[in-house]
């Protein structure tokens, strides 16, 4: 007796394979059976017309905090993914002193956009240590597994200490013991290794830079011996982003190939096309491509559309600091929208002048010129012709005028910085099928109020084998490889991302054509009800995780079989 058959679907392994018509079995949260099923189950799920997939993994997001106080984890929840990896870019919760949690808080906030008062009420740190951390993570159910990275941050601060972090000392012999051992008893307990940040972009809320930027090579091989004994994850967010400067660049690239080939480690960096350095992605590719000739491992995280903003009325745009609009934002919500529809109120709006914190960047004072306006829900590859600046001088309007009146129509306007230098996504295109990078840029969990990421996989469905107009689209068994089979085998996991005999019974049961983008929007469910951004899916006939429905017909069933998943040394 079966737990469950799903009957007569198109089974898209998760390999890259052609679809092919199969029931599968489920028993004990594995799948027993592929193929013709004669054996009876306690339930059936009749599967004809839709695509059945592994559930989708994201090994790139932020739920540190949410998966304390949240047991559902939307966006991923809503679009498909039944596994995520927490914990990436450096910055977590553990371990932790008692008396200093407000510093990983404002590092939370300042490098993810998580607000300080948001983790504040919503989490109650009741442990110190890593394994103490994960061990609250595992006694909280969820819809969906969930992992965990160390963070290298949290990790230096606990062993440093304050003073010799904001002086950037380099550690010394003793603390680098400590650290690989910390790292080591979290390893031990589960975790699936470690995460570092090497970015100046990301700073803590009061502007301090992270605890582990520009830590020197000495002690990134230290951890990356703990990690690369039992070939584990090494993940980096690295410069790029503003003018570090192409040599600083091209030295850390040669660092994470010494990382990766000397050590054992699964390095794992993101990778975007960054407007000031347009084209150095290629170099990175062909470090990733010498790394694997050498037999190891270098991944590059990536995206399927535009990393940038998502620009509105009601989370953020740079009309936000003039008077009036600061006025408008605190009526209560319910009244907002007509105040901004209020012709006497835009006309305020658009007169007055800025007043720009001296923390604002320059990307933000003119971001509207990098805008373009949405022309439905998932058009993340909008054409010149959709570009704002280019609507103010086909209209004879300001740029100003041409986005407040978007923003108020659509809800949002889109600037998508990264992954966009060509106005189109075939740079992001040669990055994704690249053999030597991942999905895992989603983000999912974090900048609550600048951007939606977490959608990805629905939106790679929907635009990357259905709906693109603007180029080539990918064969949908490429697409769901690359939402699976691929993160996982970039992880070492073994145990999920396929449809095959002996794996875990994650699944997604999609109804191809019918699978689409909501519109985003600005909900109100964080702890204290403070506001974020969620975009969420429909065409779901039903999502499973250890062959448990959690969403039916795109609704939550309640269900949370959601498991910690804790990497095993070996």
């Amino acid at each position: 007796m079966l737990d469950v058959i799903v009957r007569g679907g198109s089974v898209i392994d998760g390999t890259g394979a052609l679809p092919l018509v199969a029931d599968v079995g489920i028993k004990d949260r594995r799948i027993v059976e592929i193929g013709r099923i004669s054996a009876a189950a306690r339930r059936e799920i009749d599967a004809d017309g839709l695509a059945v997939t592994p559930g989708f993994i994201d090994v790139h997001t932020h739920y540190d905090g949410q998966a304390m106080w949240d047991d559902k984890l939307d966006p991923s929840f809503s679009n498909g993914v039944t596994t995520a990896i927490l914990g990436n870019c450096g910055v977590g919760f553990a371990p932790v002193r008692k008396g200093t949690e407000g510093v990983l808080m404002d590092l939370m906030d300042g490098v993810e956009e998580i607000p300080g008062g948001v983790l504040a009420e919503g989490l109650d740190w009741d442990w110190t240590s890593f394994p103490e951390y994960l061990d609250r993570l595992d006694a909280r159910p969820h819809s969906f597994n969930i992992g965990a990275l160390v963070t290298h941050g949290p990790l230096r601060f606990f062993v440093m200490g304050e003073r010799k972090v904001s002086e950037r000392t380099p550690a010394d012999d003793a603390e680098l013991e400590t650290m690989q051992r910390l790292l080591g008893e979290a390893m031990a307990a589960g975790a699936w290794g470690l995460s570092s940040s090497r970015t100046p972009v990301h700073m803590s809320r009061s502007g301090k830079m992270t605890p582990d930027y520009d830590v020197d090579l000495r002690e990134l091989r230290a951890l990356a011996e703990v990690t690369g004994k039992s070939g584990a994850i090494l993940e980096f967010a690295p410069a790029g982003l503003v003018g570090e400067g192409l040599d600083a660049l091209r030295r850390d690239m040669a660092w994470y190939e010494e990382l990766a080939t000397e050590t054992g480690s699964r390095v794992h960096l993101l990778i975007q096309q960054a407007p000031n350095y347009p084209d150095f992605w290629r170099e990175q590719l062909g470090a990733m491509e010498r790394v694997s000739r050498a037999g190891a491992h270098l991944y590059g995280q990536t995206h399927g559309r535009g990393i940038g903003v998502l620009l509105g009325l009601e989370n953020t745009n740079p009309l936000q600091y003039r008077q009036t609009f600061r006025e408008v934002m605190k009526l209560p919500r319910s009244e907002r929208r007509a105040a901004f529809a209020n012709p006497d109120v835009r006309g305020r709006i658009l007169s007055e002048v800025d007043e720009w914190p001296a923390t604002t960047s320059t990307i933000m004072k003119n971001i509207f010129n990098w805008s373009y306006a949405f022309t439905h829900p998932g058009d993340f590859e909008p054409g010149p012709d959709h570009k704002l600046s280019v609507i103010a001088e086909r209209e004879g309007r300001t740029v100003n005028e041409v986005a407040y009146d978007l923003m108020l129509r659509d809800g949002f306007v889109q600037a998508p910085v990264l992954n966009y230098g060509e106005g189109d996504l075939e740079v992001a295109r040669s990055l994704f099928t690249s053999p030597h990078c991942v999905l895992g840029a989603s983000d999912a969990g974090a900048h609550c109020l600048t951007v939606c990421d977490g959608a990805l996989p629905t939106f790679m469905l929907s635009h990357w084998s259905r709906d693109r107009q603007r180029g080539d689209r990918l064969p949908v068994e490429q697409v769901v490889h690359m939402l699976t089979a691929k993160p996982a085998e970039s992880y070492g996991m073994t145990d999920r991302g396929r449809i095959a005999q002996g794996l875990a019974a994650d699944l997604n049961l999609i109804d191809l054509d019918a699978i689409q983008l909501e519109a985003p929007e600005v909900a109100y469910d964080l702890p204290s009800g403070a506001p974020r951004l969620v975009q969420r899916a429909s065409g779901y006939a039903a999502t499973m995780v250890g062959g448990t429905v959690t969403r039916s017909n795109d609704e939550d069933t309640g269900e949370r079989p959601g498991r910690l998943l804790r990497r095993r040394l070996h």
